[in-house]
């Protein structure tokens, strides 16, 4: 049973080692460098004077806000939706 077992594995991996290589996107030199431009260019263009929020979870699932302000140089770090708020509040409507 055993040797029955390890040829069906050995098999599985051969076909799963095959199709992976059948299917993997090549993708040439010259796309390559054009996606990278067209992201930088993207990126550049959304990058405006307005208010970035985002939120971040570390490894153990705990959630951060983050703030940034291009407007100002200012940001924050803050650990629950309401603490943005008021930091946002306090930025822009003193």
């Amino acid at each position: 049973m055993k040797l029955a077992t390890a040829s069906l594995d050995n098999q599985q991996r051969k076909l799963r080692d095959n199709t992976e290589s059948n299917f993997k996107e090549y993708t040439p030199p010259n796309l390559s460098f054009l996606n990278k431009f067209w992201l930088r260019l993207v990126k550049a263009m959304m990058s405006g004077k307005d208010l970035r929020v985002w939120q971040k979870s570390d490894r153990s699932g705990n959630k951060e806000w983050h703030a940034y302000d291009p407007a100002t140089g200012r940001s924050t770090c803050v650990a629950s939706d309401a603490e943005m708020r008021m930091w946002i509040e306090q930025q822009y409507y003193q």
